[in-house]
């Protein structure tokens, strides 16, 4: 008789996204370009050959390579990129990386320094992941709660759909559920809740 157990997994990338962000582990280029392809999460054709496919396990291989290249002050090349997720998704990640010269100063959006709102969709999508990921970086620092309410009011000019894609992000994590009465009360939470009201209701628990 049969001395194994079989399951049937199925990769959800909503899922991938909330351990992504608990656990810190995916830098925020990744996370923006899935967020806003979410197609390129996983490219698989057993019949075509490749080096390396999209998959959960290689984006986080390349989260890793573009982390240690960061320490260096230095960029991911096209061959590292598609090395690590294969070159149907790599290529389009690499023109997504290169945008990334246009991201504002996080850190000086979340200390209040910085107001202006880019222009380019691609490059406030690019915002908001980073926004999120820094956020919750900064769980354990004093400067948290003005930190939070900066990137609150940064946020709320954006669009209503990239509101709640932020706030669909933010709020599937261990750090929501830790600073969530710390969240709600500020006045800048208040004041992107009621700007968007039309999209969050329903759609959020604020109890």
């Amino acid at each position: 008789r049969r001395r194994t157990a079989v399951y049937t997994l199925e990769p959800n990338f909503e899922d991938w996204k909330k351990w992504a962000l608990d656990s810190q582990q995916i830098e925020p280029e990744i996370l923006s370009f899935l967020n806003k392809n979410p197609n390129e999460f996983i490219i698989f054709d057993p019949d075509k050959p490749c080096t390396n496919y999209a998959l959960p396990s290689t984006w986080h291989k390349l989260a890793r390579y573009i982390r240690g290249l960061k320490r260096r002050s230095e960029t991911p090349g096209l061959e590292g990129i598609l090395a690590r997720v294969g070159e149907a998704a790599g290529s389009k990640f690499h023109g997504w990386y290169k945008i990334w010269k246009e991201v504002p100063d996080i850190d000086a959006i979340l200390a209040g320094t910085e107001k202006k709102i880019p222009e380019k969709m691609d490059i406030q999508w690019c915002v908001v992941s980073s926004l999120t990921t820094k956020m919750i970086a900064l769980e354990k620092e004093k400067n948290l709660i003005p930190a939070i309410k900066n990137a609150l009011a940064y946020i709320n000019q954006m669009t209503s759909d990239i509101v709640m894609a932020f706030l669909n992000d933010i709020m599937n994590t261990k750090f929501w559920a830790a600073q969530k009465k710390n969240v709600v009360k500020t006045p800048e939470f208040a004041a992107l809740t009621k700007r968007h009201a039309k999209n969050i209701v329903g759609d959020i628990d604020l109890a």
